[in-house]
């Protein structure tokens, strides 16, 4: 039997524009090896923890640092998360987009932004060819371990137990198994996820300033190309039959293909 653990950090739940939760998926031994390597990475560059806005503001481990050596350590690092076949998932959704949802429309009015980022993740992981693959292979379970002390960690308890009870998620209850809650210095795994969480809601929330899709930079090139990674953005929100009256909000910039 394997078991699947996926590493969970989030970014954005203050009053950001943007809130974004990511994180990986690996099988647990993989991790126990990525976990090796990283510390060895660490210690080859003299790094004690990776802390995705001290390494942004290029300050304490990374204080003088230029950016080719940032962009040489990153790469480290994920050459270790390929070599694990870790899986990148990445979700968010616009503070515009949940309001409207939340308090315009009722739709799921009791469930922080910060669970509804983690239902789109429960949701993308068990669609996933990943996860189907090992749940029939390997009578695989999933696990996930979530960064401790953000203000609604009870919601991902709840949204977890509604996904893994709900009496039309067949087999669900024998793949998902728990949610855990730890210390971001206690694993590099958690680490990694605050890095990739960071640097998402980074990107997206340049995106929706310019309204456009703007270039990646050569660190964003390895977060994003380095290790396959799914991504999503809820930039919108209609009703059904806003839908189907083919309105859009006249601020979206994006085509309805994209949504």
């Amino acid at each position: 039997m394997a078991v699947l653990v996926c590493y969970l950090d989030d970014s954005g739940t203050g009053d950001e524009p943007i809130i974004t939760m990511s994180g990986y998926l690996a099988p647990y031994y993989q991790w126990v090896k990525f976990e090796q390597a990283a510390k060895e990475i660490f210690s080859k560059f003299g790094v004690t923890a990776l802390h995705a806005k001290e390494f942004n503001d290029t300050k304490d481990d990374f204080a003088g640092w230029t950016r080719r050596k940032k962009e040489a350590f990153a790469a480290n690092l994920y050459i270790q998360l390929g070599e694990v076949g870790a899986l990148g998932i990445d979700a968010g959704i616009t503070r515009t987009a949940y309001n409207k949802a939340r308090f315009e429309h009722g739709h799921y009015p009791n469930e922080s932004g910060y669970g509804n980022c983690f239902a789109n993740i429960i949701e993308r992981i068990m669609r996933s060819d990943v996860m189907k693959y090992f749940a029939l292979e390997h009578k695989a379970t999933l696990s996930f371990v979530v960064e401790a002390g953000n203000k609604n960690d009870a919601d991902l308890l709840r949204v977890f137990n509604e996904m893994k009870f709900n009496p039309n998620h067949v087999g669900v209850t024998e793949v998902l198994k728990s949610v855990s809650f730890a210390n971001k210095k206690s694993t590099v795994a958690l680490q990694m996820a605050d890095f990739l969480a960071f640097h998402s809601r980074r990107y997206k929330s340049q995106c929706e300033k310019e309204k456009r899709y703007v270039p990646l930079t050569d660190l964003q090139k390895v977060i994003f190309h380095a290790v396959p990674t799914t991504t999503s953005l809820n930039h919108t929100y209609r009703t059904n039959q806003e839908i189907e009256s083919g309105f859009q909000d006249p601020k979206m910039w994006r085509n309805l293909d994209d949504i």
